[in-house]
Order: C-alpha cells, then sequence, then structure tokens
C-alpha cells in the first residue's frame, strides 16, 4: 500500500464516528466471528450513506447491524465497504470508492454481499438488474438486513426488482419536486403551486401502488394490507 493510499484509508476511516458502546459491541462481535469455522461463508458488508450526518442509518449503526446480522447467519466478515456521502443515484456499486474495488479486483474474496437495506445499496433499477446478473453469474448472494431478498430463489430475485422499482419512483419524485421549486417565479420554495405537488404526489402514489400489488400477485409474497393479496398455499 503506498502511503497515498495509506493516508487516504485513514482519513476515510475518520469520517466514521464510534460511541464507545457501539466499540464494545463491535469489539464483541469481531471476537465471536473469529471462533467461526474457516469454511464459514464470508460477507462483505456494504455501508453507504449520501449524508454523513444522518443519524437513523449512521455508518457505525448499519456496520453493527450487519454484523449482528452476519453472526446470526453463521457469515464471517471478510471486509467492510464504506462509501459515505455518495448519492447511490449517481454513483451504481461497481464505481464506488470503496465497494468497487472488491466488486472488480476481489471476486473469489467474498460469497455473500450483505447491505443494510435495499435503498442503502442502490436507488436505481438498472443498477440492481446489472448487480444481480452480476452476482449470479459469479455465484454471489445480496442479502439484506429489512429486507427479503434471495438472489437464489425466484421470488426472491423478483422482491429484489420490485423494491428497486420503488427507491426508483422516490428518486423520480423528489426531483421532480426538486425541479418545480425551481421552475416558479423567483426560484422560491413559497411559489410552488399545491396543484403541482399534488399532481405529482397521486402519480408516484398510484405507480407505488402498482409496483406493490405486482410484488404481491406475481412475486408470491403475501401483503395483507393490499386489496386482493392471498397467502400462497
Amino acid at each position: 500500500m503506498t502511503k497515498h493510499t495509506a493516508r487516504e484509508q485513514r482519513t476515510h476511516e475518520a469520517e466514521v464516528t464510534w460511541k464507545a458502546a457501539d466499540l464494545r459491541l463491535l469489539h464483541e462481535l469481531e471476537a465471536k466471528e473469529r471462533l467461526l469455522p474457516p469454511d464459514a461463508p464470508r460477507a462483505l458488508l456494504s455501508v453507504r450513506l449520501s449524508v454523513l450526518t444522518a443519524e437513523t442509518t449512521s455508518p457505525a449503526r448499519q456496520e453493527l447491524d450487519l454484523r449482528v446480522f452476519a453472526l446470526e447467519r453463521g457469515y464471517r466478515v471478510v471486509g467492510v465497504a464504506r462509501d459515505l456521502n455518495v448519492s447511490a443515484t449517481r454513483v451504481p456499486p461497481w464505481k464506488r470508492r470503496r465497494l468497487g474495488p472488491w466488486l472488480n479486483d476481489r471476486v473469489p474474496d467474498f460469497d455473500v454481499l450483505l447491505f443494510w437495506r435495499l435503498d442503502r445499496f442502490v436507488r436505481r433499477l438498472t443498477d440492481l438488474s446489472t448487480m444481480t446478473d452480476w452476482c449470479l453469474k459469479h455465484g454471489k448472494n445480496l442479502v439484506s438486513v429489512h429486507d427479503t431478498i434471495d438472489l437464489f430463489s425466484p421470488a426472491g430475485r423478483a422482491v429484489a426488482e420490485i423494491i428497486a422499482s420503488i427507491a426508483e419512483l422516490e428518486t423520480a419524485g423528489t426531483s421532480r419536486r426538486v425541479a418545480s421549486l425551481w421552475d416558479t417565479p423567483g426560484n422560491s420554495p413559497t411559489g410552488w403551486s399545491e396543484s403541482r405537488r399534488t399532481d405529482t404526489s397521486s402519480t408516484t402514489a398510484a405507480d407505488w401502488s402498482s409496483i406493490r400489488r405486482r410484488a404481491a400477485c406475481s412475486a408470491g409474497v403475501w401483503t395483507p394490507h393490499i386489496v386482493g393479496c392471498r397467502r400462497a398455499a
């Protein structure tokens, strides 16, 4: 490792703030990971955050949740790719500063790519489709702590694509709302008309409902709060 790379790595790691209690838990989890058998499935943890100050999904909390989940599944953590202040809409997984080298140069070094939630991994359906194809080609799995995703089953692949569609619609809806602010006289948020907001919201809601209905009916996932869905036999 060059001096420049080492310095860059230290600077990047310093961006993650660890509380004392979180550090203690991290050390406990690492100690338990060392007790796993050598042939345990190897997990690469993907931690991403668009805005580093977002408290609810801070990098430390994401990593701890991922490590707990990995232990429950019997995965041995072999690396953590922390991409902070990185937009999932603008930067796909294979081009990210930390995750990219694993996907491009270290393919044999892990078996499972573990992430906190799908919208922390990708925001575009095309990116998810690309990653799904890549993982299946290389015998990898994509696993989420908070989503029902398992690329080794047809239903799991369908769920992953449907959730990514919802995430993409959310991003598009936000972009349309922001654009509408700048279209108004004076470029002022106070000029944003209620009719524009309503039209955008209703379109997004209809699209969202349609996608969730397809998730329940075509992917075989029972969703009790959607009318017309039935539990699979």
